[in-house]
């Protein structure tokens, strides 16, 4: 599976990213790395529903199995950063 990652504009605004933060895909897993430990991490569906919320581990880390989600547009969404990502 073939995911793309593009940051989101929002509003105009360049979105704020901690520096050292990554969000990439790696087969059919969403990694974020150099987050706030504790920071709540979000994926919604294009429509606006949210289908999951964690939270950044104790080492700054995160990683989000995408296998149950379907081919789509999706959005994962920190505190600081809102990027949208294809599953194809």
């Amino acid at each position: 599976m073939n995911f793309t990652l593009e940051p989101q504009d929002p509003g105009g605004i360049e979105a704020l990213k901690p520096i050292g933060s990554n969000i990439f895909q790696s087969d059919n897993t969403l990694k974020l790395s150099g987050f706030q430990v504790g920071s709540v991490v979000k994926i919604f569906a294009i429509n606006g529903q949210l289908l999951f919320t964690q939270t950044i581990n104790d080492e700054g880390l995160l990683s989000i199995d995408l296998s149950p989600l379907p081919h789509g547009i999706y959005v994962v969404s920190t505190e600081c950063i809102t990027c949208k990502f294809i599953k194809r």
